[in-house]
Order: structure tokens, then C-alpha cells, then sequence
């Protein structure tokens, strides 16, 4: 029985959630300048017991690097997405007028923008953890079948080698996609 092409598939399918939610993560943290999509895939009730997308029922504009103007087709739902913008990024000043919601974000200073990096560093140690967890469970199964020796020492060895590769290959991937958001962020 071969195991090697099970376990690695196995580690793929689950490092890639990993990364993929760390992708989703990091849309919610803050930048030098304004994320559309981040905003755009705000969640807004406007109906009852419906959830929309905010770029499903209004449209988006970018004013400035700072600002935003969204304007609901529908202006009985202003309220709505006023409640779902503060929700989502409650550190911003909203104002309605014109049958719009115009969204200020307010500048970072440096304080804020090293508690900022402080969080985007803490959130990618996370999911380190998560992929290193994700690496130990798909071990404990080469760890079983080596045991009760259903494999070789030499297979072992081999499996466990592609393993740590791959759990190598997607560390990688979190620690470029971490240092791009930090570059976001610094606005460089």
C-alpha cells in the first residue's frame, strides 16, 4: 500500500486552506490606503433575513486614498450599510448625504501603525501554528503506518522529507503574502 501519494494530497488540500483563509484575514486588516475589496465584500441585511455583498446593492467609489462614497440603489437601506461599515471597520467616520454614505478613514499614525503591523505579525504566527498542526495530523498518520510497519524505514524517511517540502512550500506562501500586506500597510 502506498501512502505517500494520500498523505501529501491530504497536507496540499489542507495547507491550501489554510492559506486561503489567511488571505480572507488578511482583507479585514487595516492599510495606509483604502481596500475596495474589503469594503465592496462588506455584508449587509438590507432585506430581511438577506445578506448581500455591499457591491451587490449599492455602488462603490474611491474619492480618495481616505475616502469612499457608496450609493445604495435602494436609499431605504442607508441605515443598513451604515450599520454594516461600522461593523466592519468601526474606526471610521461615516456621513450621509445626497443619498450617499460618504466612509473617512482616518489617517494612521505611527502609534496606530505599529499596532497594526503588531496584529498582521500575530495573525501570521497563527496560521504558522494552523499549518504546523495541519503538518503534525497528517505525520501522526505516517507515524501510525510506520509503527505497525506497514512502511519501510527508507519510505518513511522519503514521505516525511516530501512532507516537510511541502509544509516549507506553504509557510512560504503565508510569510510573502504577510510581507506584502506589511508593505501595504507602510504604504510602500
Amino acid at each position: 500500500m502506498d501512502l505517500r501519494p494520500g498523505l501529501i494530497n491530504e497536507l496540499k488540500e489542507l495547507g491550501q486552506k489554510v492559506v486561503a483563509k489567511f488571505q480572507e484575514e488578511l482583507k479585514h486588516i487595516r492599510q495606509s490606503s483604502i481596500d475596495l475589496d474589503a469594503i465592496k465584500n462588506i455584508k449587509v441585511e438590507a432585506y430581511e433575513g438577506v445578506s448581500n455583498d455591499l457591491y451587490q446593492i449599492a455602488t462603490v467609489n474611491v474619492i480618495n486614498a481616505l475616502s469612499v462614497q457608496i450609493s445604495p440603489w435602494d436609499k431605504n437601506i442607508m441605515l443598513k450599510i451604515e450599520q454594516a461599515v461600522k461593523e466592519a471597520f468601526p474606526h471610521v467616520s461615516l456621513v450621509s448625504k445626497d443619498g450617499s454614505v460618504y466612509v473617512n478613514f482616518p489617517p494612521l499614525t505611527e502609534e496606530s501603525l505599529q499596532k497594526v503591523i503588531k496584529q498582521l505579525r500575530g495573525i501570521t504566527e497563527d496560521y504558522r501554528q494552523n499549518l504546523r498542526r495541519v503538518r503534525n495530523n497528517v505525520k501522526s498518520k505516517l507515524d501510525e503506518a510506520k509503527n505497525s510497519n506497514t512502511i519501510s524505514d527508507e519510505e518513511y524517511r522519503k514521505i516525511l522529507e516530501e512532507l516537510d517540502k511541502v509544509t516549507r512550500d506553504f509557510r512560504t506562501e503565508i510569510e510573502k503574502l504577510a510581507k506584502q500586506k506589511e508593505q501595504n500597510i507602510l504604504g510602500k
